[in-house]
Order: C-alpha cells, then sequence, then structure tokens
C-alpha cells in the first residue's frame, strides 16, 4: 500500500493508537494465551524462540497503564484447597501450576480461567537428551481471586475429549465447548466436545467433519456483559433494529466456529454450533461483502454487539500486514476495518477484545519484521495498538434493564400528578410535578441536593425548637435550565432507565440528553443517546452529533460523524463539478472554463495528463457522462447502512430493471474500475450526476455505482 501524501493524513489513522508496554515485558513466545478479565490481561505458557523450551510462566497486563507483571513467583506462595471444590484434587496438590505446554487453550468463566489441552514435553527423557513430546486432555482452573492455580479431578466419562493441542474452544453459558484440533500425531481431531463448568463433568460429545485449528480457525460465544444476541441471517443489518433477544451470563449462545484455508485461493467457512445439543448449521455460502477476508494465519477473533471480529496475519507476495475485518451476524457481510497506516510497518502479531471500552487490542513490536517473525511463529509483546471499534459502529449495545410493563409502569407513574411530591421548573416555564424519592435513587446529583435541603430545613427547625417533618414541608421546585421536551426526555429516562418514547429519540433531544449523561456523570444514559445517536447518524445529523460527541468526549461516535461530514462535502464538491461540465458542454465550452475555482482546474489538469490516478482520500476520475437518466427534479432517499451513505432516487415506481447489489428496497447495478491511495465510493446516475458516495474500508481503492 503506497505511503499517504506528506501532510495527509486519512482520517481512519484516527481510530489507532499505539503506545509501548512496560515492566516485566514478556519474552518473544510461540502459542501462548491471552485472556482478558475485567481490567487485566492474562498471558499464560508458550515456547521460548531461542532455545525453544517450553514455559508455564503466568504474567499479568494491567490494563489501565499496560504495565506486565511476572506473578509465577508468587502465585502458588498459599495454597489452600478451595471450600465445596467438586472434584478437587489432595491437598499436596493444590496450588502447583500446569506443566509447561504452548498451543493450549483458555477461557474466562465466572473470576476463574480455564485452561484445556496443549502440547508440552514428556519429562521422561534423559539429561542432556531432547525431550519427547506429549498432547494433554487436563483441565486446569487459575482462581483469580487467591490468584491460585486450582486442580481438578474429572469423573471419567464417555465424552471426555481426546488429548489435543492447537485446538479450539469457547464458553457458552456454562458449558465449555472444545472443538477440533489436532492429535501428537498432527492429525486432526474431528470432534466437539462440551464440560459442564459447575459440576466439572464432560456431558455432550459429538463429531464435527471439519478440519479446524488454532492455524485456519477461531471459535467465539457472546460473552455473559452481551446485552443482546443477533439472529445469524436475519438480514436486517444496520439499516434497522435486529431481532435480538437479551442475555443472562448463564444463558448458551451459539459458537460461531470461522476457518479459512488454501491460502492461494481462500476458501470461508462458518459453522454455528447451537445449544444446547450444539448441532452444527453450515452457513459458509451465505458470507457475502465487496471484499471478503484474506487468508489469514493464526486469526483470532470475539463478539461485540452485532458483529464476530476477525483478525489475524495476512501474507502474499503483495502484501504482509495485520488485519481486521467484522462480519455483521445479521446480515452475514464481511467489512474491514481500516486501521489506517499503523499495521503498515512492524511486526503485529495477535489481538483480543477489551469489551469494557469497545477496542481491540493488537499486540506486537514496531520496529521487527512481520515476515521474518512469523517464520517463527512467533508473538510480541513490546507494544500494543489499541483499535476504537466504535469508530467503525461496532460497539456493546446498551442492556436491557427492565420489561417492557415495567417501562410502562415507569411512564405511568409520571403522568400521575397524585405521586408527585416535587416540581421541575424548565427553561419555557413548564412545571413538571414529580415524585422525589423516584429522581434521588435514578438521579445522584438529585439525591445529594435533596438531602442538603432537607439538613437545612431540619437545621432551620432545631433553630425555631420546632419538630422537624418532611412531609410537612412545602412541595419544593428545582429550576432546569433547559426546554420543556428535553426535560420531559430526561425525566421519562429517569422512570423508566430506557429511551423508550419518540420523543426522547428525536436528535436535538438526544443531543441534549448525551451531554446532560455527561454533565451529570449518568453512565447508563450515556450509552443509550450514545447508541442512539449512532443508529440515526446520516448526513443531516452528522454535524449536530458530531459537535454533541465532542462536548462529551464519546471520541467513537464523533470519529464516525466526521466521516459522514467529509463525505458529505465531497459528495456536494462533486455535485458541483458535474453541474460545471454539463454546462460547459451544452454551450460548447471547453471544460477547463467550466470551473468554479482554480482549485477543481487543477483536479481536471491533474486527471487529464495522468487519467490512472487517484487523490489520497477521496480522489476521483471523470467518466464519461452518459445520456441523462435522473434529472435534477427526481426526489431521493437518504439510506443508511453504517458507514454506507447513499442518495437513492425514488423509483419504485418507475418500472425500473435493476440488478446485481440489494440494498434495503433498492438495488444498484454497478461499474468499477481501481484506482489507488482513496478511499471514498461516489454515487452517481447515468447522467454522470454524483448522487451518493460512502466511506469504503476494505481497501484503497474505489468503485463508481450506476443507477440503471
Amino acid at each position: 500500500m503506497p505511503a499517504p501524501t506528506p501532510g495527509l493524513q486519512s482520517i481512519s489513522d484516527l481510530t489507532t493508537t499505539s503506545r509501548i508496554t512496560s515492566g516485566d515485558v514478556p519474552p518473544p513466545l510461540v502459542g501462548a494465551t491471552m485472556t482478558v478479565v475485567d481490567d487485566k490481561l492474562y498471558l499464560f505458557g508458550g515456547r521460548l524462540i531461542q532455545t525453544r523450551q517450553m514455559i508455564n510462566s503466568l504474567y499479568i497486563l494491567h490494563l489501565t497503564d499496560f504495565q506486565w507483571e511476572n506473578v509465577s513467583e508468587i502465585v502458588n506462595i498459599t495454597p489452600t484447597r478451595a471450600v465445596g471444590d467438586p472434584g478437587a484434587e489432595d491437598e499436596h496438590e493444590m496450588g502447583s501450576p500446569p506443566s509447561e505446554r504452548y498451543f493450549h487453550t483458555a477461557n474466562a468463566y465466572k473470576n476463574t480461567i480455564v485452561f484445556f489441552g496443549g502440547m508440552g514435553p514428556s519429562g521422561n527423557a534423559a539429561e542432556g537428551q531432547p525431550q519427547d513430546l506429549i498432547v494433554y486432555d487436563d483441565i486446569k482452573i487459575l482462581d483469580l481471586e487467591l490468584l491460585q492455580w486450582r486442580h481438578v479431578r474429572i469423573p471419567s466419562s464417555q465424552h471426555a475429549p481426546k488429548p489435543r493441542y492447537a485446538h479450539l474452544s469457547s464458553v457458552s453459558g456454562n458449558k465449555l465447548v472444545i472443538i477440533g484440533g489436532q492429535d501428537v500425531s498432527n492429525q486432526y481431531v474431528e470432534e466437539v466436545s462440551v464440560l459442564d463448568l459447575d459440576s466439572l463433568q464432560w456431558v455432550a460429545s459429538m463429531p464435527f467433519e471439519k478440519h479446524c485449528g488454532s492455524y485456519r480457525s477461531i471459535a467465539v460465544s457472546p460473552s455473559g456483559h452481551e446485552s443482546s444476541v443477533p439472529v445469524i441471517g436475519s438480514e436486517l443489518g444496520d439499516m434497522a433494529s435486529p431481532t435480538l433477544s437479551p442475555t443472562s451470563p448463564q444463558e448458551e449462545h451459539p459458537v460461531y466456529v470461522y476457518s479459512n484455508f488454501n491460502f492461494s485461493d481462500v476458501k470461508r467457512e462458518l459453522q454455528v454450533l447451537t445449544p444446547p445439543q450444539f448441532t452444527s448449521q453450515d452457513h459458509s455460502q451465505s458470507m457475502s461483502g465487496n471484499l471478503l477476508p484474506p487468508g489469514l494465519r493464526f486469526p483470532t477473533g470475539a463478539i461485540s454487539g452485532q458483529h464476530l471480529l476477525l483478525s489475524g496475519t495476512c501474507l502474499s507476495p503483495t502484501q504482509q500486514t495485520f488485519s481486521i475485518w467484522s462480519l455483521n451476524l445479521s446480515s452475514l457481510v464481511w467489512t474491514r476495518i481500516d486501521t489506517g497506516t499503523v499495521f503498515n510497518t512492524g511486526s503485529w502479531n495477535r489481538g483480543v477484545l477489551l469489551e469494557n471500552s469497545n477496542a481491540y487490542l493488537v499486540f506486537g513490536n514496531r520496529t521487527r519484521s512481520l515476515a521474518d517473525d512469523y517464520q517463527n511463529r512467533q508473538t510480541n509483546f513490546d507494544h500494543v495498538s489499541i483499535v476504537d471499534l466504535e469508530a467503525f459502529g461496532i460497539y456493546q449495545h446498551p442492556p436491557t434493564t427492565m420489561t417492557m410493563t415495567a417501562q410502562e409502569l415507569g411512564l405511568s407513574l409520571l403522568n400521575d400528578n397524585s405521586m408527585a411530591d416535587f416540581e421541575i421548573l424548565t427553561q419555557d416555564h413548564h412545571r413538571i410535578p414529580v415524585n422525589s424519592a423516584v429522581l434521588a435513587a435514578r438521579w445522584p446529583y438529585f439525591g445529594v441536593l435533596l438531602r442538603e435541603q432537607e439538613e437545612q430545613d431540619a437545621a432551620q427547625c432545631k433553630q425555631d425548637n420546632t419538630e422537624y417533618d418532611p412531609t410537612l414541608s412545602p412541595k419544593r421546585t428545582l429550576s432546569l435550565p433547559e426546554p420543556n421536551t428535553v426535560v420531559l426526555a430526561f425525566l421519562q429516562y429517569l422512570y423508566t432507565d430506557h429511551l423508550v418514547t419518540a420523543q426522547q429519540h428525536h436528535s436535538q433531544v438526544l443531543s441534549q440528553l448525551l451531554l446532560l449523561a455527561d454533565m451529570y456523570g449518568l453512565d447508563r444514559l450515556r450509552d443509550l443517546a450514545t447508541h442512539a445517536l449512532h443508529q440515526m447518524l446520516n448526513m443531516s445529523t452528522a454535524a449536530m452529533v458530531y459537535e454533541t460527541a465532542a462536548l462529551s468526549q464519546q471520541t467513537g461516535l464523533q470519529i464516525r460523524s466526521l466521516k459522514v461530514m467529509i463525505a458529505a462535502k465531497k459528495m456536494l464538491q462533486q455535485q458541483q463539478l458535474r453541474l460545471q461540465q454539463q454546462h460547459a458542454m451544452s454551450h460548447s465550452i471547453p471544460v477547463n472554463a467550466g470551473y468554479a475555482t482554480s482549485e477543481l482546474n487543477q483536479q481536471q489538469q491533474h486527471h487529464s495528463a495522468d487519467p490512472s490516478a487517484g487523490l489520497y482520500n477521496g480522489g476521483y476520475s471523470q467518466p464519461t457522462p452518459h445520456s441523462p437518466y435522473i434529472n435534477n427534479s427526481t426526489a431521493f432517499d437518504t439510506v443508511v447502512n453504517k458507514d454506507l451513505i447513499l442518495f437513492v432516487p425514488r423509483i419504485e415506481d418507475q418500472g425500473a430493471n435493476f440488478g446485481d447489489i440489494k440494498l434495503s428496497e433498492y438495488t444498484i447495478g454497478f461499474e468499477h474500475e481501481f484506482k489507488e491511495s482513496t478511499d471514498v465510493r461516489v454515487y452517481r446516475d447515468l447522467s454522470g450526476v454524483s448522487i451518493g458516495y460512502c466511506e469504503y474500508e476494505e481497501r484503497k481503492e474505489w468503485h463508481e455505482y450506476w443507477i440503471g
């Protein structure tokens, strides 16, 4: 990929930052596991590069300051038997770490990390002789509260898995699902095994006739922190609210198994294992996208909101980089996460999701060679890049905290004046009766004010030698410097803990609600308002959303709205240019004379001299005008699909024949040509007039789409 022109920067560079890690930085390793729990990342095991020795060291990365800590020497200082542990080993075995291994798996569950399998030395070789390798089928558990290893004995079962390494695993509800992998002879293990993490018993197993392993595959499932589960293939995408179901930490979710192989001509498979039996469904042929992921080696993945995240090393004759993609689980459409230039240099090796902040962490070394490190299969931990996923519309949706019935009761209570003992005075002099107990419970700032006032009243009564009775106090009033529409929407949130009314979803009201959330430190309202503004982001609201996001420090929303604003500006420039050209041609005037500015004139000369050139971050060429098909009076609808923003003519009554790409109820045929160093698509009608464009994240090239 060519470097950007000096002085110019892609907006994608705003989405990713890099920093150095400090402390006890682990050496480069092969086959270690990385598991994020709350604000810590746990790194275990692996094989050293130079000595090829396997280790069982445990490192913790504190994600607040990105400082590593080697806890291998202290993790087992005070071994004690876990009370009530169903299957605890003998006392003398408690607290010892697992044996050295690599290509095992590690999954978080209830403040523990559960390890399974892997490959390690047998320990039977004579001193100085090379060790034979064995594969494991054991379960090891790290108690994160005690920071202590808890070894367990699993009862024998017909469902017990075969020993394996380089396998996949995922937690669904209280089940650990083990998938695929290879045995000691490097033959693929074609089975799925299920462990009940509460009873510590293998409860199910089934054949799985796929070659799945850590070199080519990922297995992911929504965590207990997810607020909703998308219904795969619902085809609603981001244009409408997808079909969702509320979740709980113990609810079992599907496990998504994605594999890519035959890297010279990449084959992609998507299997969905559906609980409770974890039967497999093949969705490989349903995946689509303007571009599909290349072959990614040693991929990692996660579920965030409605999206499956996929990342890994991309090696080809023309490209050596770390690549991140997202699959919308409602529409099964792939999109590349364009992180700018950060991964163009250095060796970036492994990605993990940081759920609490909607960030994707990628570990590596900024100065090393990716190709050289891949030859050793090594992962580096010296640097970390932080990708803001919210800037791409990928984030945890706010969870549902109460039923619809409870929300309706809350609105009814707000409208019941007989329950009010307080008034809110709005900027436009409306008085809204409220219940002070409800506001104090949901709005901490109001609770503080109320207590201060009650303390003042009590002190005054004491001074007057009278008994204080809050029920006899006159109805108090709090003045809020906001219009009635905003105050009422704010009160509706306080009474329901949700944004449920049409009034609350007006763009201007949402912006004010986000500012109020930032002002009063209401995290729940901030998440709800930010989510709603993401959903309604389009060209008409982008400027307002950008300003609101900047004032409330919502960086992801700010960057995403900035993309739309830049796209809007470019569309207007394209429209103006086309109209100038059409006007010049209709009067038989040389094209250069039709330009309104010297800048446009320079752009025309540039493209005339080099028809294949493109402007960085938004260039275009000048296609030959076509016969008019849509005139300037045609009405347009705006269609928004995540970063895809189009102006589509209302042609449903014209009986036109459309084909190739389906978007909402409209279908767009297309022609395309490739240009380097630009990430904007321009949509035009057949007369050549620009009618829309979108940010293009798949690669630095552009397409022209034509209605008709």
